[in-house]
């Protein structure tokens, strides 16, 4: 799910939209591990504390942060952002997985338990029969074309990674 759509429906603007689109793309570098493999990879921790897994994709993410010059949008808008990442979590899951909360354990990342768990997006469905006849050429052209897009209301509003 593109997350600069989410940006784009929340009102945010063309950077922060940026930003929610390439809010993962330092995985085309790391790959990406489920959260239960991330904590025992950082389990082993290097200097200061720090997870290993958590410091190797750090340092990607600010490499492609830096190249599109987006340190700034990313720094501002943290929260916003990881609000977004979880809600496109949260809709993968209703539509993607079989999960039910009367037989599945809780996804802590998602607050379920809690008074105010991560809601899934009501306006979107990954389980259409269109997306899944959608084929990965299909998802990169979209992405591409998006990307594309952004980059051009970007630079026509100036390419500095204002908010």
């Amino acid at each position: 799910m593109a997350a600069g759509v989410h940006g784009q429906r929340a009102g945010a603007s063309v950077f922060v939209q940026m930003a929610a689109q390439l809010h993962d793309a330092h995985e085309a570098y790391t790959n990406d591990l489920i959260s239960p493999a991330k904590q025992a990879v950082n389990s082993y921790t290097m200097a200061f504390g720090i997870g290993a897994w958590h410091a190797f994709e750090a340092e990607h993410a600010k490499g492609v942060r830096e190249h599109f010059k987006l340190q700034s949008v990313f720094a501002g808008h943290r929260e916003f952002l990881r609000s977004i990442d979880l809600q496109a979590l949260a809709t993968a899951r209703r539509d993607l997985t079989p999960y039910n909360p009367s037989r599945h354990m809780p996804w802590p990342v998602l607050s379920d338990n809690t008074p105010q768990p991560v809601a899934p997006a009501d306006w979107l469905r990954l389980d259409t029969p269109e997306r899944e006849a959608a084929t990965w050429k299909d998802w990169r052209e979209r992405f591409l074309r998006r990307f594309a897009q952004l980059q051009a209301t970007r630079h026509q509003k100036g390419s500095g990674a204002a908010c």
